[in-house]
């Protein structure tokens, strides 16, 4: 039966011979005592080749379509397969493996002091594997792991991060206002709809807390005096941002992360990440829908406690009566100095991203 739209199946041979290139992209690694580390570079670079050899088939059909095929006076058919399928693929695997591989060095010199201050370096090596394999044209469908990713906010976070100085805040804040301006510009609200994006309220609050180095914690708050029980420590202000569309926060993410040029060394992940992490999900009102969170100042930098085996105890509560209204009081007297903890699960939810379409 003759169909002419049936596709061509290049030969098994030819899979077969751009499978051993693609296993000679990773040259063995040279002779070693191995560590969990080892064990965890191994692993992600196996897992690339593995999606390469799975794919490969698919890889040689879509050369094929995008190639030509004539037929000759002799009645044989020659094809000519297009390289650039090809050529893309070998170099996303190309760009893995440079990604990977100064990682691996950088964790065979890591002396017990650095294993000791607990760097998952594994956390990087698996978010470069998955920056690899994400398409940028797709970033509108980025989920909120994936963004982090995109964002290498692993590599970032292993760094030692600065206290952000009040000019820092102003700027974050400036440019959130001129990022809605923009928003509205191109995508005008109609009658009825509500903001994608908004300022809390117009109040302004000046906490009995300061920011501070808070050792393996990183960045965290300590109380500026002696607080009281039951008094209130932290509210939401005028530098709390609303956004009632995941797609219009993922929007805010990229826009800070390209906001100076797009080439490698303009792009911004340091306060990316940093505004990623700062956001939450959580409802307004009992029953209410979700919406993410953030706090465009030193709030963000109050880190968790629980009342669990490992955690050091929180001393402040979201809210009264049960019910989280961006109000944060003391339940135990606090000296001045000692850190401000939090339990996060009070008024975060913190799998419900895919619910904001992330």
């Amino acid at each position: 039966m003759d169909n002419k739209h049936q596709s061509y199946r290049p030969p098994r041979l030819f899979f077969y011979l751009v499978s051993l290139l693609l296993l000679q992209l990773v040259p063995p690694a040279t002779p070693k005592v191995t560590t969990h580390n080892d064990d965890a570079y191994e692993f992600k670079m196996q897992e690339a080749l593995k999606y390469y050899s799975e794919n490969v088939e698919s890889i040689m059909t879509s050369s094929h379509e995008t190639g030509s095929a004539q037929i000759e006076t002799d009645g044989e058919t020659q094809l000519e397969f297009a390289s650039a399928a090809v050529d893309n693929e070998l170099r996303r695997l190309h760009l893995l493996q440079s990604r990977l591989m100064p990682l691996r060095y950088a964790i065979d010199a890591e002396d017990e002091e650095e294993e000791e201050a607990q760097i998952d370096y594994g956390d990087v090596e698996h978010e470069a594997y998955i920056k690899s394999m994400l398409d940028p044209d797709e970033w509108y469908r980025y989920s909120y792991w994936e963004l982090h990713a995109y964002f290498s906010c692993a590599a970032e976070f292993i760094k030692s991060k600065p206290i952000p100085t009040n000019e820092r805040w102003r700027d974050l804040r400036d440019y959130y206002h001129e990022f809605v301006k923009q928003d509205l510009e191109d995508w005008p609200l109609q009658e009825g709809m509500s903001p994608r994006s908004y300022v809390w309220t117009n109040e302004s609050y000046d906490p009995p807390m300061e920011p501070f180095q808070s050792g393996y914690k990183g960045r965290g708050l300590k109380a500026a005096r002696d607080i009281k029980e039951g008094e209130l420590v932290f509210k939401a202000t005028n530098n709390t941002i609303i956004f009632t569309h995941g797609h219009t926060w993922r929007k805010f993410l990229f826009a800070l992360y390209e906001r100076e040029g797009e080439e490698e060394d303009q792009l911004d992940s340091e306060t990316t990440c940093d505004v990623l992490v700062w956001s939450w999900i959580q409802r307004l009102v009992p029953g209410g829908p979700l919406v993410i969170v953030m706090d465009l100042d030193n709030g963000s930098l109050m880190n968790e406690g629980r009342e669990d085996e490992g955690w050091e105890d929180p001393n402040v509560k979201c809210g009264k009566d049960n019910w989280c209204d961006f109000e944060y009081y003391a339940i135990k007297d606090i000296k001045k100095g000692e850190e401000i903890l939090c339990d996060y699960r009070e008024f975060a939810m913190l799998n419900a991203w895919k619910n904001m379409g992330l």
